[in-house]
């Protein structure tokens, strides 16, 4: 007695387009499903907010900027549904993927603004191995300063940078005021001299 039978085998069953981390602002991932040796159908799902996914059947849309940011991973699933002989069979295939918050920056240095002939001030800020940028910032003893002579005059922009261990990105942006100090000394009597025990002047600062 015999009987013939069908072993239907999907075989390998891929989602191409993922990787393992992402950052909370990047935009639109597109994904695609590959199946080695199979017709038939299927779909993803995913088990975060469906506001950051659409799912096209054998394609899908996941969108990180949407996803809140989680120290437990999501699961991004495909499953594939053969119609092969009309087996029916399936095989579902999943992801683990996490949607990483962007580092904290941001530049502490108070100062406003600058006189034109300041020696170069120190830049400080969070995290402290940013990296800063900017006309007049440089690296003294792999320390950033900020160098108004370099710069020049008006508003310099300043950007501190940083990039985490998962490579996301974060910045902060400030704005420095070069100028030149611009003013009088009045009070000085006419001759410009003083004896040690004579009278004492009042001197004011006026400016221009």
């Amino acid at each position: 007695l015999q009987k013939s039978i069908y072993i239907d085998s999907i075989g390998r069953v891929a989602i191409t387009g993922l990787k393992d981390n992402y950052c909370d602002y990047e935009g639109t991932v597109s994904l695609r499903v590959f199946v080695e040796n199979s017709t038939g159908s299927g779909n993803f799902s995913f088990s975060g907010p469906d506001t950051s996914f659409i799912n096209y059947g054998n394609l899908a849309d996941f969108f990180p900027s949407k996803t809140s940011t989680s120290t437990l991973p999501y699961i991004v699933s495909y499953t594939h549904v053969s119609n092969v002989q009309s087996s029916g069979c399936k095989k579902t295939v999943d992801y683990e993927i996490h949607v990483n918050k962007s580092p904290f920056v941001d530049i502490t240095t108070l100062r406003t603004s600058i006189n034109y002939e300041e020696a170069p001030v120190l830049l400080e800020g969070i995290p402290n191995d940013g990296v800063f940028s900017g006309k007049g910032v440089y690296l003294q003893d792999n320390t950033y300063v900020f160098n108004p002579k370099v710069a020049g005059l008006g508003d310099i922009a300043i950007m501190l940078a940083y990039v985490d261990s998962l490579g996301c990105y974060a910045a902060d942006k400030d704005t420095l005021h070069v100028a030149v100090s611009i003013g009088t000394i009045e009070g000085i009597n006419s001759n410009s001299q003083y004896c040690f025990d004579g009278p004492a002047d009042t001197l004011q600062y006026v400016s221009g």
